[in-house]
């Protein structure tokens, strides 16, 4: 049986920037599509020719294919991904065997319930756990020491502290707390001032500096802005009445993480 892989996991947990680090350290081509607007099967193989990724006029070379959002895949979609996943690797596209034994198929998905018992059966399912703070702020270190700018590599040296608190200032949130770096760059960096002096961005990417660019713009410890403790008061001022939400509940339903925000 080929080696196929599954992920599933919440939103935002950075399945697909796993994928895309599995293919860069096994040093294979990675094509990323979305199983929730893939019209047709055929897009890898117009995909993979164009990007001349095919052995031959039937044969696919040695590539990463990853289905995103997996579980938008159309059940006639499942069933032509299992002869591609079985042992023989063939299936019919554009009235043509194609031959997909040299591909490493991985899915991502929220939710696996959407796929058939055999489609599932194909693939060695992991599941992606929301991870610790600490092992959060090191995958914001990460991203920053990888971070692109118009094509180019912009690596940014951030402390420890500076990631954590990027971390809880964004609920807590992968996705969100990775995609804060961008503009944190935006704030600091001046091109026409720095040039290529990366150092000096990295030098005023300070946790005071970080502190007070999230307290400007009047978000707190949780990633709470004016809108949302609207909603916190609001469901505060019901902890009293028939329809009683305790600490514990408001506090999972809004992913606070800084029990200091109740005290409003």
């Amino acid at each position: 049986m080929k080696n196929n892989i599954g992920l599933v996991g919440g939103s935002g947990l950075g399945k697909t920037t796993y994928v895309q680090k599995f293919a860069e350290d096994i040093n294979l081509p990675y094509l990323g599509f979305n199983g929730g607007t893939m019209d047709s099967i055929k897009v890898f193989l117009d995909r993979a020719t164009a990007e001349g990724y095919m052995l031959d006029d039937s044969t696919f070379g040695n590539i990463v294919i990853h289905i995103d959002e997996a579980h938008g895949l159309k059940k006639a979609q499942q069933t032509s991904i299992l002869s591609m996943t079985d042992d023989l690797a063939e299936t019919d596209i554009k009235n043509k065997i194609r031959s997909f034994k040299n591909v490493i198929f991985i899915i991502s998905t929220t939710d696996p319930g959407f796929f058939s018992e055999a489609f599932a059966s194909r693939f060695d399912t992991q599941r992606i756990i929301e991870p610790t703070l600490n092992e959060l702020a090191s995958i914001v270190h990460l991203h920053a020491s990888q971070f692109k700018s118009n094509s180019n590599k912009f690596p940014i040296t951030l402390s420890q502290a500076c990631c954590l608190e990027i971390a809880v200032r964004n609920s807590c949130h992968v996705r969100k707390s990775v995609n804060q770096i961008k503009p944190l760059v935006a704030e600091f960096y001046d091109p026409d001032q720095h040039g290529n002096n990366i150092s000096k961005v990295s030098e005023a990417l300070t946790l005071e500096n970080i502190k007070k660019y999230y307290e400007d713009k009047g978000v707190d410890k949780n990633g709470f802005n004016s809108e949302h403790h609207k909603i916190l008061k609001f469901l505060l001022s019901r902890r009293d009445s028939n329809y009683q939400a305790s600490e514990s509940v408001i506090s999972n339903a809004l992913s606070i993480t800084n029990s200091a925000d109740f005290n409003l």
